[in-house]
């Protein structure tokens, strides 16, 4: 650990002893990473008796629900008390201040801590108590959450890497994407040392697909298109409304389109519930840079998988993509 992470661990170790409130949230549609995070911190913090709240903008996905005291998370029309004030937010995985989804106002938590793996974004400091651990070369926030507890001499129970695990696999993508790191198996593999059943994970995570969410992955199918190394599908509303599904199904969708040989940037268009807005996920091989990509289109992400969203109809949105990818890429 270099010295200015160990100074940043040490503050936030320190802040979690010394406080006794605590809000826990992270971004909009929260994925596996997010939720593993919340809920592994907050029953580490329980330990100590400490009050801890998760509220988070949008539900749980399904997939997720098997993890541990997944029923505690909150939505933010389901707090009582709207004017609590915190003694620590804990804020994962939000570059933007904007992908938390307003779940409070800032100045209701005394002191902030932002933990992240990505460096794109526009996060500007909301308070003089703000620690900022960002650590891009991790898979996942949750080798973070690992790193403090460690450091703290704490070790996971195994509903806590139960929740780890959880977020190390999917933000990894199954341990396929190249953000998989040395590093990253080491810590997983603690984590199974502790008790974590991979299998359990992966059938609950990936294994078990409705009816509905695979009657669209064959309509996305359906859209595939690939044109000079760059292939593409899309998802609309009427979509969703012909299968009964809804974004949260749409999860590894994009991934068939990187399938194909000769494929090096893909991507996955899908309208949104407002009319308005297009949200695009961008993978790519190679040196193809996705985060810089989606940067341009006031996104960001990894170097491989990143995402932007921008208002505008759905085939106006895809040409506009593929026009940039072609200049990127020749």
């Amino acid at each position: 650990m270099k010295k200015a992470e160990a100074k940043v661990v040490d503050d936030i170790l320190r802040t979690l002893k010394e406080n006794h409130s605590f809000f826990i949230t992270g971004h909009t549609k929260p994925d596996g990473d997010t939720i593993g995070c919340e809920l592994a911190m907050a029953m580490w913090l329980e330990k100590d008796n400490k009050k801890v709240d998760i509220v988070n903008a949008d539900s749980l996905p399904g997939n997720l629900s098997f993890l541990p005291q997944s029923r505690v998370i909150k939505q933010k029309e389901h707090i009582k008390n709207k004017n609590y004030i915190y003694d620590v937010g804990i804020i994962f995985e939000c570059p933007d201040i904007e992908l938390m989804g307003n779940v409070i106002n800032l100045n209701l938590l005394k002191k902030i801590i932002n933990i992240d793996h990505h460096t794109t974004g526009n996060w500007k400091q909301q308070s003089a108590n703000e620690y900022k651990y960002i650590a891009p070369e991790s898979s996942s926030c949750a080798e973070l959450v690992w790193r403090l507890m460690d450091k703290s001499g704490h070790r996971p129970s195994k509903d806590e890497a139960l929740c780890l695990y959880t977020g190390i696999v999917t933000d990894t993508g199954k341990f396929q994407h190249s953000n998989t790191t040395p590093e990253s198996l080491r810590i997983a593999s603690e984590l199974i040392e502790i008790g974590v059943d991979p299998v359990r994970v992966y059938k609950n995570i990936y294994g078990n697909k409705s009816h509905g969410s695979l009657k669209l992955l064959s309509c996305a199918l359906g859209t595939l298109e690939v044109k000079d190394s760059i292939a593409w599908l899309c998802i609309t509303r009427d979509m969703y409304k012909k299968t009964g599904t809804d974004e949260y199904d749409t999860e590894g969708i994009v991934d068939y389109a990187g399938m194909i040989p000769g494929v090096r940037v893909f991507f996955l268009l899908r309208e949104l519930a407002d009319g308005n807005s297009i949200k695009v996920s961008l993978r790519s091989y190679d040196n193809i840079d996705a985060g810089l990509i989606a940067g341009k289109f006031g996104g960001g992400g990894h170097k491989h998988a990143a995402g932007f969203q921008i208002e505008g109809d759905i085939n106006k949105v895809k040409k506009q993509t593929i026009k940039y990818l072609r200049k990127v890429i020749e």
